[in-house]
């Protein structure tokens, strides 16, 4: 195995990359600068077998050619004035430099698995959608600019690399989807195609140098083609200045592009984007589908349970899960429950001890209140063996659960999650989060002495 490293001229690059893309050849691209003109190039880093590096230098001579160029010497400030010329010169450039460099050790994962399972997990995820675009395609009547709208996990992201892929794939199947093992696709996965722009949020919002560069690649033309492909993720989250700027583009849209924007608040999004963009709702996914989504998004299999019980958006899911926390609120209600259905005092302690530490601020506040309400309603659903094992959201009181679904009656559980249900009309409030809580948890050892 050799590591090949070819910088050649911008006007080359083109060309060369599409005779790779010919021999199946994969090459990293890299815009760089340098030489004696200091000007822009392209550098192609390959990693290549020994048996095949002929063949790709040939590649090289044969796309990369030298040419004759005028150009004005620099003026030399420190010589006499009439020693200084300021004549163009003509000078040879193009051509090509290549290293070949000894690769000592070569790790790769399977690329060709990894796109093939993506485009399965869209297809199984947004079925009639992914069947509806690749369709469109095929029929060459695919709009300028969409806007895909649904639940954080739907799919939206991955449906418009799906599209991407669809348009430059070079071994489109029998039903029209694209092949995912390609050059191409590929390159679409690893977000490395030239022509196919993704911006996702910097943080909590898509910031100022990305709305620039989206702006600056949108007046370029395709590096390798005659089509371009944008992909705006969580396009809400956009400054109004940055939707405007945006805005102008999708309403005089330069070339061959297509922008997909995505969302799922979509009550965020500017009035004219909306009314310039074909709008494409995404289906609600099942809970098998949005547990499968979260634990694929990092979220825990053992909170996972809990995270779909308080919501359905896997952005959500993912701030409860930082550094533990929805782990750590699964314990501490966990106990806080355990102490009730033993009819211990010691429940009221416990919320000093265990659950106010949870509590930061608002939003963690009403989760915590959610988890309380889903492991009354768990055990009201065992009490009725509604749910199995691997629906449990919280799989470490199993026993406790079990014990208290025989000694707690029909009634009592009911009347429990009424006062549970009850503590959110009193936090929109201004009663203080720790007052509501212990006044629950005193009407339910009332409710069970």
């Amino acid at each position: 195995m050799k590591l090949l490293i070819a910088i050649v001229q911008d006007k080359d690059a083109s060309r060369l990359s599409n005779d790779f893309i010919e021999n199946d050849i994969r090459a990293t691209r890299l815009s760089t600068t340098g030489g004696f003109l200091k000007s822009g190039n392209t550098t192609f880093m390959i990693g290549i077998d020994e048996e095949r590096i002929d063949e790709v230098l040939s590649l090289i001579r044969e796309s990369s050619h030298t040419r004759q160029q005028f150009m004005t010497p620099p003026v030399n400030l420190d010589a006499q004035l009439d020693s200084t010329s300021s004549y163009p010169i003509e000078v040879q450039v193009g051509g090509a430099t290549v290293f070949v460099v000894p690769v000592e050790q070569f790790h790769q994962s399977s690329g060709e698995i990894m796109s093939k399972e993506a485009i399965e997990r869209i297809i199984t995820k947004q079925p009639k959608l992914a069947q509806h675009f690749m369709t469109v395609i095929g029929e060459n009547e695919l709009t300028h600019a969409y806007l895909f709208v649904g639940e954080s996990g739907s799919g939206q992201v991955a449906l418009a690399e799906l599209i991407a892929m669809r348009l430059f794939c070079h071994n489109v199947d029998d039903t029209g989807m694209p092949c995912g093992v390609c050059y191409e696709c590929q390159r679409i996965q690893t977000q490395e195609h030239p022509d196919v722009v993704e911006v996702k949020p910097d943080g909590q919002s898509i910031k100022v140098d990305q709305v620039r560069f989206l702006k600056s690649e949108f007046s370029k033309s395709a590096v390798e083609g005659n089509q371009k492909v944008f992909i705006v993720a969580d396009a809400e989250k956009m400054t109004t200045s940055a939707a405007n700027s945006l805005l102008k583009f999708i309403e005089e849209p330069t070339g061959n592009t297509i922008a997909i924007l995505t969302t799922s608040n979509r009550s965020l999004i500017l009035p004219t984007i909306l009314s310039r963009t074909q709008i494409v709702e995404f289906p609600k996914l099942s809970l098998t589908q949005l547990r499968e989504s979260a634990i694929e998004s990092g979220i825990a299999k053992s909170t996972v349970n809990l995270a779909m019980a308080i919501t359905n958006d896997i952005e959500q899911m993912k701030q409860f899960s930082e550094n533990d926390w929805l782990a750590q609120v699964q314990v501490a209600v966990g106990k806080w429950f355990s102490k009730l259905t033993q009819r211990d005092d010691m429940a009221v302690i416990q919320i000093a001890t265990d659950i106010m530490p949870l509590a930061q601020d608002k939003a963690s506040q009403q989760v915590i209140l959610d988890a309380m309400t889903a492991i009354w309603h768990e055990t009201l659903n065992q009490h009725f063996q509604l749910k199995t094992a691997e629906q449990s959201a919280f799989p470490q009181q199993k026993a406790i659960i079990d014990k208290a679904r025989l000694a707690i009656n029909q009634r009592q559980l009911i009347s429990i999650i009424q006062d549970c249900l009850e503590t959110r009309r009193e936090f929109l409030g201004n009663i203080g989060f720790q007052s509501i809580v212990e006044s629950l948890t005193l009407k339910i050892l009332s409710q069970l002495a």
